[in-house]
């Protein structure tokens, strides 16, 4: 009996390390901050990058942030009375940490030596990481991608009659939006062309970039907004996140009476799910739901019309030239 348990617990040793290896030599996580340039960094540089370029550093002035943190709680709309005299307590008899001397210096020599250098600090596709790039490197990636990509160059005049465009066709949607201040309320008042910029992969061999288009005060950004609250619907299967995935695991486990502990968890990547999502079967299945739960055929037609200008915006900017 001793040999034999002996025997299985070497066995179990033995799977153990292998599952360890397999699992160290199949998922490699890249440092926080990961240098394609030949900038040298101090520690305390290195440091501040690593938090990420979500990160705001400490204020510098207690008092100074008090009185702003008090101004914009007073802007809020729902906040007066008590509520109000409890946060204003609450704000006076707590401590903000102010930024340390030894930070104002770190983060002075770290925007010189950007400037000075002419790097780029952006985010990596996957992942928290954070790269330093040479922006010349970085702009010459963009280009080779956009020429594999067969992108055109245009000239920047025909963004104007796009302009123009979606005007004239919000204002004619006075079925999806009877209210004139309702149109007046997702036309962008000073558009601008959407902006490329890309991501560096750092999970997949060689170093590509992802390209990422910003549709933010494009002439169809709240437009777009809009129709897509406009036409949401509760689907009848898939999750949401990870708290509703969690949720739905826990009903399913009451509903069995015990614990799920065989189950296996999939997760799969599609490649270029977005591009190649095909356009016109899409719009049309659209059409289809809303006239599946009785949509008056006026409403129909008013948001198809918006929904295929969106859908149509196809110009970016990059580097001081569109296409």
């Amino acid at each position: 009996m001793r040999g034999e348990r002996s025997s299985a617990t070497s066995t179990s040793t033995v799977e153990r390390t292998q599952q360890s290896a397999f699992l160290e030599e199949t998922h490699m996580f890249h440092p926080r901050l990961v240098s394609l340039s030949q900038m040298e960094l101090s520690s305390d540089e290195e440091a501040l990058l690593i938090k990420g370029l979500k990160h705001a550093p400490s204020p510098l002035s207690e008092e100074k942030a008090k009185l702003e943190i008090l101004a914009d709680l007073a802007s809020k709309r729902g906040v007066y009375g008590r509520l109000m005299r409890d946060c204003v307590e609450f704000i006076k008899n707590n401590h903000i940490t102010c930024r340390s001397k030894k930070d104002v210096f770190t983060i002075r020599i770290l925007r010189k030596k950007l400037g000075d250098s002419d790097d780029i600090v952006l985010k990596a596709d996957k992942g928290n990481a954070v790269v330093l790039m040479e922006r010349k490197v970085y702009n010459e990636k963009m280009k080779a991608l956009l020429q594999s990509s067969s992108a055109a160059e245009v000239k920047i005049s025909k963004f104007n009659p796009h302009v123009r465009e979606v005007r004239k066709k919000v204002h004619e949607a006075v079925n999806i939006l009877p209210k004139k201040k309702d149109r007046l309320a997702i036309l962008e008042p000073n558009p601008r062309v959407p902006r490329l910029f890309g991501l560096q992969k750092l999970h997949n061999a060689g170093t590509s970039m992802r390209p990422v288009i910003s549709t933010i005060s494009s002439p169809t950004y709240k437009l777009a907004a809009y129709l897509s609250d406009w036409f949401k619907f509760k689907p009848g299967k898939g999750v949401k996140n990870s708290v509703d995935l969690v949720e739905k695991l826990g009903r399913e486990e009451r509903r069995l009476g015990h614990c799920i502990t065989n189950g296996v968890l999939l997760s799969f990547d599609v490649v270029g799910l977005y591009p190649n999502i095909p356009l016109k079967p899409t719009v049309q299945y659209t059409r289809t739901l809303l006239l599946n739960v009785d949509v008056p055929e006026q409403i129909i037609k008013d948001f198809m019309s918006l929904l295929e200008m969106c859908l149509e915006t196809n110009i970016c900017g990059f580097d001081g030239e569109f296409f």
